[in-house]
């Protein structure tokens, strides 16, 4: 599992997930150009479960006017969202909680849950999304992406080709529950419809990584 603690990774984070996730960029496009204008025209409140920059930056353009929370574990992640939020001058836009989400205490609803490629490093993913669920306004939604153990020798040559770390790539190939935690389509579908999810729709796969929309 990677160490989201440390300042070296926080700092090289965003070029580490270009280079691993096939279409990463094109996932916020699809999700911010695409499913929230026509899914969430009116959203007051956003709860980021883990994330980074592009989190920020995308929620505060697509809904200036909404409360922004981010929640992370690590010191180093939120402190580096934080330095580079001050270059945009919007530094006041997000709260930030250092919290495993499992552990999280919160005291309100929002109207959007983003919750991308952070699933697959949690243990108890029904207890995850359950405290998703139990976030969201009555009629709140939830866009939640995983990496899966699809195409894992399409992604493996596609991330090496990228520059990332052959080793850690390899190692994920050969190992993708134990380094990763992957989990599959059905499986996700299966727990959000128990918790309580309706409307679950996986809206796109590119390689290992699904994308679904959660209403609740």
């Amino acid at each position: 599992m990677k160490d989201f603690n440390s300042d070296e990774y926080a700092a090289m984070y965003m070029k580490d997930m270009e280079a691993k996730i096939p279409g990463y960029s094109l996932m916020f496009d699809l999700i911010f150009h695409g499913v929230l204008p026509v899914e969430a025209k009116e959203v007051h409140s956003i709860l980021s479960v883990g994330g980074g920059l592009v989190e920020v930056m995308k929620s505060h353009n697509a809904y200036e006017d909404a409360s922004f929370t981010l929640v992370d574990p690590s010191e180093s992640m939120i402190g580096k969202i934080q330095e580079e939020l001050e270059e945009y001058n919007i530094s006041e836009y997000a709260e930030f909680k250092c919290s495993s989400f499992e552990t999280y205490e919160n005291k309100r609803c929002f109207d959007l849950c983003l919750s991308l490629l952070v699933i697959h490093f949690v243990g108890d993913k029904e207890q995850f999304l359950r405290n998703i669920y139990n976030s969201l306004e009555a009629d709140g939604l939830c866009v939640l992406s995983a990496f899966s153990d699809y195409h894992l020798d399409w992604w493996e040559t596609y991330a090496i080709h990228n520059g990332a770390n052959a080793e850690q790539v390899g190692n994920t190939r050969k190992n993708p529950q134990s380094t990763m935690a992957c989990t599959s389509a059905d499986e996700i579908e299966m727990i959000a419809n128990n918790i309580g999810f309706h409307g679950i729709e996986k809206i796109a796969q590119i390689l290992s990584v699904d994308v679904w929309l959660l209403k609740k």
